[in-house]
């Protein structure tokens, strides 16, 4: 279930209600430390203002600010008390990350366990105790409201995500729902609870249940999809929703996660857009499902309708509509119109994407040949760059301007300058292979590779490259493994380790490697060598498929022309 629904369908009196029971106001319980400022003495100046500020925040009941500022004084001072102190305040007030970076200092500079311990049994003692005070208001709601039974139990879920303890969220509904299990709402409930709490087994079994309770709920059976796409089952998932689609062709939470798993699915993007798009002719001016189809129609290639779907959303205002430029722009300069771009980014104003959107303009100038704008743009963000990123941003920009030489003349000053840093060496292999000398782009890797043998993207460039040249194969073979090791989840490692199955001739493992890149990311050549696999394995017109959505999207990427070349030649 997608928890948007889960918050529209909550009923006024469980959420009054529930927000009574978690909105109180969390203080430090009796017993914990007082406040750290009644005595400044052995206080640094840094570490006073710190605590300072975490007591006038506690003050003022801004609990985020003032556990941060006690972490601060504690990391200056290496003090526990201190330390102590944020933690309790995040343990009160539900802030996990900030707790968990607490105690770690705590036991860093106070490893006392018996200390630790007892307000790990503290902790326990008040989780135990608000579990008790939400359970029970949540059984006096149930109980009381029979006729909105069947929504209450739906809103659960929404109602308890204010504790930020899915765990405990999960115990509650398992509790509170144990008189209500012959409804099909308590088991969707205990559904997206355990799924929540990362159990998506039992979150499918409860699921099912549902289903066995409802056969024809749309929710239910959206929710099993999702999980079963989380589950990595996603084929399963799509056949029973399209069967289901066939029955009852108006059901939108339906089609809406039928859309969503065929965007995930390589050679399936264009239904998933064609679901989308009968979606929206009901919705034109939904929001959400705009900036849906604008991304998968994007993603097939048909920029002209991700730039329309897009500019409709903006034209309707709203927050987020700066981060809708910054996407928009990102459109444009796809589709080569970095004026456009231009003009779309330099209406942005919202302070907090200010840094992305100048970099973003940075590229849209450089890419009309402005190449001193672009350094200009790149110079005026608010972050401090360091020389090395700085190097690599403004090589990239000169690389926009397709000034090749003169960036292979930037990262090579800037070796001379800075050292042989890795990332510098990386760029200037990558430049020397875009300029066609293949032999000096190998000696760079290799001399990268001997001065840090674990940066993984060296070893997967020079694997890559050995592997594309169909030659040293078993030494491709060891460095792909390892890059594989250290980024098991990189795209482009496992496009490369992909490429080299088919060179090894083992073509189902490339095809499963090449496939999974692409779902991760889409590039071009990723494409390109995804073509080539299916081709050669007879799959003809899913390839062709593949290409054409591709060339759309990227129609002067050189790797889809080489593919092209090649399937030409092989049709003679």
């Amino acid at each position: 279930m997608n928890r948007r629904f889960g918050r529209i369908l909550l009923s006024l009196g469980l959420s009054t209600a529930c927000a009574c029971a978690l909105a109180q106001s969390p203080h430090p319980p009796a017993g914990t430390a007082p406040p750290i400022v009644s005595s400044a003495e052995g206080l640094d100046g840094e570490t006073l203002y710190w605590t300072l500020i975490g007591e006038i925040a506690l003050r003022q009941q801004e609990f985020g600010s003032a556990a941060q500022a006690f972490l601060l004084a504690a990391q200056h001072a290496r003090a526990p008390e201190l330390a102590r102190r944020a933690a309790e305040i995040a343990a009160i007030t539900r802030q996990n990350e900030m707790l968990n970076r607490a105690l770690t200092l705590w036991r860093q500079v106070e490893p006392n366990a018996e200390t630790i311990e007892r307000f790990e049994r503290m902790r326990a003692e008040l989780d135990a105790q608000r579990e008790k005070a939400v359970l029970a208001q949540l059984d006096e709601i149930l109980r009381r409201h029979p006729e909105q039974l069947p929504n209450n139990l739906l809103g659960l879920n929404a109602a308890l995500e204010e504790l930020g303890d899915p765990e405990m969220a999960r115990r509650i509904i398992e509790l509170a729902t144990t008189p209500y299990l012959e409804y099909p709402e308590a088991q969707l409930a205990r559904a997206e609870a355990a799924r929540r709490a990362n159990d998506l087994l039992t979150a499918r079994i409860a699921a099912e249940h549902a289903l066995s309770l409802r056969p024809d709920w749309d929710l239910a059976l959206a929710l099993w999809a999702e999980i079963l796409g989380e589950l990595g089952e996603t084929d399963t998932a799509i056949a029973r929703l399209e069967t289901y689609l066939r029955e009852y062709p108006y059901a939108r939470v339906v089609r809406f996660t039928l859309a969503k798993h065929l965007a995930v699915t390589p050679g399936r993007e264009e239904e998933s857009l064609r679901h989308l798009e009968i979606l929206l002719a009901n919705a034109p001016d939904d929001a959400q499902l705009l900036q849906a189809v604008a991304l998968m129609a994007e993603r097939t290639g048909h920029l002209d309708r991700a730039i329309s779907a897009l500019e409709h959303v903006i034209s309707k205002g709203g927050d987020n509509v700066d981060f809708l430029r910054l996407q928009l722009a990102q459109l444009y300069l796809t589709a080569k119109q970095p004026r456009r771009a231009e003009s779309v980014l330099r209406q942005i104003t919202h302070p907090a994407l200010e840094d992305q959107s100048k970099r973003l303009l940075a590229h849209a100038l450089a890419k009309q040949g402005k190449i001193d704008a672009a350094f200009e743009t790149l110079d005026q963000t608010r972050i401090v760059l360091d020389p090395t990123t700085e190097v690599l941003l403004k090589s990239r920009l000169l690389q926009d301007a397709d000034r090749l030489e003169d960036a292979r003349r930037w990262v090579d000053e800037a070796i001379a300058e800075l050292g042989d840093e890795p990332d510098l060496l990386y760029e200037y292999a990558m430049i020397l292979e875009r300029l066609g000398r293949h032999e000096s782009a190998e000696g760079y890797l290799r001399k990268l590779i001997a001065l840090y043998p674990d940066h993984a993207h060296g070893l997967n460039a020079l694997g890559y490259l050995l592997a594309d040249a169909n030659r040293d194969l078993d030494e491709a073979e060891r460095l792909l493994t390892r890059a594989l090791e250290l980024a098991p989840n990189d795209p482009y490692i496992l496009d490369s380790v992909g490429w080299l199955r088919y060179r090894q001739g083992r073509l189902e493992e490339a095809l499963s490697l090449l496939q999974n890149a692409y779902r991760r990311q889409y590039d071009p050549e990723i494409a390109a060598h995804l073509v080539e696999v299916l081709t050669v394995l007879g799959r003809h017109e899913e390839a062709q498929a593949l290409l054409k959505q591709a060339t759309a999207r990227s129609p002067d990427a050189e790797p889809l022309q080489r593919v092209r070349r090649w399937l030409e030649q092989r049709n003679r």
